[in-house]
């Protein structure tokens, strides 16, 4: 196998590692709320855990300016996609599914991303991208009707989680707007939304020691380290490698993989609803990002010549370089 091959390769499986970490996000916090955590203690757990791998990161990137992103755009950012986003989210699988927070969020997502970004900053979409958006809504609606049907307090966890995808969307939007580094970004929303921390520590949390240390860990270290370090991390070397468009089309697998984790940690089963919904919503999302690959510039990657030379040990870990570049001389 040659070196290009195995870096190839190396990019599906930091791809697929990414995706099964972003996917399980829902269900290790449904986990965590039926272990006796309150939402307002998972995202301080989340940023506790975030706060010296994302000052890390920062450190190797530039502190000054927040590794490029800036600290007026870091407090935007942080204010859609940081603790605000997290309570929101957290709150909201108290009463619903962690299999709707898998589906809402990346597809409220993408039609809010591609609506305003067609109807605010002008981007043009081809035909299919639309034609996806339609197939997501539809199973959007499917998903809602059988969420309304079931339970009402389903349909209020589904109503906030539709809220949390429209500022996923505005945060995918406009970090692509501002053609920001996505492991920076997440470093700097990690850091900035330690703000919240002095406000939760206000309210004694008592209730906070009766739960295993194992699961606050647990916790801590998925939310913290694993989503907003490592998965981005991995996601990011594997852009690099595969191309932006690629993985793109790839992001229609995290409702799948939420909903199989979902059943698999938490013990949900999925109504027939929620299926027809999945299946929709995946292919709208496969046939949205589909339609933007054929405009995607190739990558330096993508158009590496392959050689028959074995990798070198300087070339297995490339990854880490690509991944963690540092701003410094």
């Amino acid at each position: 196998m040659n070196a290009t091959r195995q870096l190839s390769a190396a990019a599906w499986l930091a791809l697929a590692a990414a995706f099964i970490v972003m996917a399980g996000q829902f269900a290790v916090a449904k986990r965590g709320l039926s272990a006796g955590l309150t939402a307002y203690d998972i995202v301080a757990l989340r940023f506790l855990g975030a706060a010296i791998p994302a000052a890390v990161i920062l450190l190797r990137r530039g502190a000054r300016d927040l590794g490029g992103v800036g600290y007026g755009r870091g407090a935007f950012l942080a204010f859609i996609a940081g603790s605000p986003y997290a309570l929101l989210m957290y709150v909201a699988l108290r009463f619903a599914p962690a299999a709707h927070g898998a589906m809402l969020i990346p597809g409220v997502g993408i039609v809010v991303a591609t609506v305003i970004g067609a109807a605010w900053v002008g981007e043009h979409h081809g035909r299919g991208r639309y034609v996806g958006i339609l197939i997501v809504l539809v199973g959007l609606s499917v998903l809602g009707a059988g969420a309304a049907y079931s339970s009402p307090l389903t349909g209020v966890g589904d109503l906030l989680l539709v809220v949390g995808g429209i500022e996923w969307g505005l945060f995918t939007l406009v970090v692509r707007r501002w053609q920001l580094d996505a492991l920076a970004t997440a470093a700097a929303i990690s850091l900035l939304s330690l703000v919240y921390l002095p406000v939760y520590l206000l309210v004694p949390h008592r209730w906070v020691f009766a739960v295993p240390l194992a699961e606050l860990l647990l916790q801590a270290g998925y939310h913290g380290v694993l989503l907003t370090v490592l998965a981005f991390a991995a996601y990011a070397f594997a852009v690099r490698r595969l191309g932006a468009g690629t993985a793109a089309i790839a992001t229609a697998a995290i409702p799948v993989l939420g909903t199989v984790l979902a059943i698999v940690l938490v013990r949900e089963s999925p109504s027939l609803t929620t299926w027809i919904g999945l299946v929709a919503v995946c292919l709208g999302i496969a046939v949205a990002n589909a339609s933007r690959r054929a405009g995607v510039a190739p990558t330096a990657a993508s158009v590496q010549t392959v050689t028959s030379t074995p990798m070198s040990h300087a070339e297995r870990h490339v990854w880490w370089k690509e991944a963690w570049p540092s701003r410094r001389p």
